[in-house]
């Protein structure tokens, strides 16, 4: 649930020649922090145990505080306010 929303983010950033390099870029990074998460993780449980849940809070607002920063402000036009249910159509 996270890889569409995380490249339907970082598309704009780029013009179209490159998306090929965000996906690329964003497989690479996702395969090196499953890889290094179990080492990671238990370097952090032989300190203590607490440390896997505290250690997401700096990363998590460091992103927040990136994305902010680095990511332009994508609105989609509205197009309509509720689907319906019955037909392909929006109602008003």
């Amino acid at each position: 649930m996270i890889v569409p929303t995380s490249r339907g983010l970082l598309y704009p950033s780029f013009p179209k020649r490159q998306h090929t390099l965000v996906v690329g870029l964003g497989a690479g990074v996702g395969a090196m922090a499953a890889s290094a998460g179990p080492p990671v993780g238990g370097l952090l449980v032989s300190l203590d145990w607490r440390w896997i849940f505290l250690i997401n809070v700096p990363i998590g607002i460091a992103t927040l505080v990136a994305g902010a920063l680095l990511l332009p402000e994508v609105r989609q036009p509205p197009r309509c306010r509720i689907p319906s249910p019955l037909s392909r159509s929006c109602r008003p």
